[in-house]
């Protein structure tokens, strides 16, 4: 479609579909990042009273312009559903690039998981069922008692530093600086870190590549290692956001194959 004609597409949408990067604090789609697409005031003029603005995610200063119109927004990342669904691939292609660098099997190899939330969660239960020894640190003692459960060694994430030394495999979950230049010179010079937080990450990359150390930076997996299996985890959670908000009748059959 000529960018030219944009605003005209959206003339008396009901739903609009955007993609999982969102929307800047300007109204621009990033995806992809210069597409030069944009939802300024013409273009939300032309979509209908009560229409589906259906996005990964929204800046919040753009977020606040459209809660003051007639629409209706979904950030379909923040919903539990679309991530769990979402962690599956995202942990299967952690692992796929973790297994290309290590010197070792995962079966029997000890596997550190910082973070437990829906992804930390699943990737650890991968791990375990893999025959991994698996060490999941948190902060939260919810997740870790959850990590437990799972027949997994929880521990706090203050102790990062002290279990580094014997891992053979870290994989990092948290968007914040917890893997610093200090906790990598503990570090064993095989460890290999895969890096799968939102950005900016959570691991100082610089820092462990002096080191000698070898990292990934991975985010976004779904798309790049199921592309399938991601379009139809999306296309089920619009389905049940679009019954939601009754822009959709009859029931949705099954879950994502």
């Amino acid at each position: 479609m000529n960018i030219s004609g944009w605003p005209e597409a959206l003339r008396g949408a009901q739903v609009v579909v955007g993609p999982v990067s969102g929307i800047d604090g300007e109204g621009y789609i990033l995806s992809p990042p210069d597409s030069g697409l944009r939802l300024a005031s013409r273009e939300l003029g032309m979509l209908s009273p009560g229409c589906l603005l259906f996005v990964g995610k929204i800046d919040p200063t753009f977020r606040k312009l459209l809660d003051q119109g007639p629409w209706s927004v979904c950030e379909y990342r923040q919903r539990d559903d679309f991530a769990i669904y979402n962690s599956v691939a995202s942990a299967e292609g952690a692992l796929a690039l973790a297994m290309e660098m290590m010197p070792v099997t995962v079966h029997g190899s000890r596997a550190l998981v910082l973070g437990l939330g829906r992804m930390g969660l699943t990737l650890a239960w991968l791990l375990e069922r893999m025959g991994a020894r698996v060490y999941a640190l948190a902060r939260n003692p919810a997740s870790c008692a959850r990590a437990w459960q799972m027949s997994c060694c929880a521990q706090s994430l203050e102790r990062l530093g002290e279990f580094i030394r014997r891992a053979d495999v870290l994989f990092n979950t948290i968007p914040a600086p917890v893997v610093t230049a200090e906790v990598l010179m503990c570090a064993p010079r095989q460890l290999v870190i895969v890096d799968i937080a939102s950005a900016p990450g959570g691991v100082d990359h610089e820092a462990a590549r002096q080191l000698g150390l070898r990292t990934i930076l991975a985010p976004g997996l779904p798309a790049r290692v199921a592309p399938v299996s991601a379009g139809r985890v999306l296309f089920w959670v619009l389905t049940h956001v679009l019954q939601e908000s009754r822009h959709l009748g009859g029931e949705v059959d099954g879950f994502p194959r």
